[in-house]
């Protein structure tokens, strides 16, 4: 509103982003900007006063802050609703594009043998799984096989991959080594 009123006196300031050049000057806490003098007759936020030729702002008088609280929240509550309005349209089509394009997927992974698909195997990978847990879970979700041959072998292999799961030790490695039972002091070799 101030650069609409070309209220500052210096006339170089007349939009923000010159505003926001400018610097504190050395050994002050703060830049002042005067207004021009004009500037104190007229109110920033002033009143629309309703005329017969349609609407007119009347830069003599002051708009209450009680009113400019009121708008300030409307104003808010609109942007608001727009944002929510917008992030449920973007959420509604990622929804349909998902319903649309995943049974596709599934069912060329499913043809291909994998159900395990790159990206989540790659996301997997990122997530510092190890690679007994990335087997565990690959045998896990591997497809019946089509013969009872087939169908043997893969249980054979997430046995397995179950066992050598088994195995890993969860977990940062601990620094702290326990040399007795519970409550004993151990005392050094002399």
């Amino acid at each position: 509103m101030l650069f609409k009123a070309r209220a500052f006196k210096s006339p170089s300031i007349d939009c923000p982003e010159r505003l926001y050049s400018l610097k504190v000057l050395k050994g002050l806490n703060e830049q002042p900007l005067p207004l021009r003098d004009e500037m104190n007759d007229e109110f920033i936020f002033c009143e629309a006063v309703r005329e017969a030729q349609g609407v007119r702002i009347a830069r003599e008088l002051q708009l209450s802050s009680g009113s400019v609280r009121y708008r300030m929240k409307k104003a808010i509550k609109r942007l608001y609703n727009k944002k929510q309005r917008k992030r449920k349209e973007l959420l509604k089509d990622i929804k349909e594009r998902y319903k649309l394009e995943q049974p596709v997927k599934d069912s060329e992974q499913q043809l291909s043998g994998i159900v395990v698909d790159k990206n989540t195997r790659d996301a997997l990978v990122w997530a510092d799984m190890l690679p007994e847990q990335l087997g565990l879970v690959d045998a896990i979700l591997t497809l019946l096989g089509k013969s009872l041959e087939q169908e043997l072998q893969r249980r054979i292999m997430a046995i397995n991959a179950v066992m050598l799961y088994c195995g890993v030790e969860e977990g940062a490695p601990s620094c702290y080594v326990r040399r007795g039972p519970f409550g004993t002091v151990v005392s050094p070799p002399v």
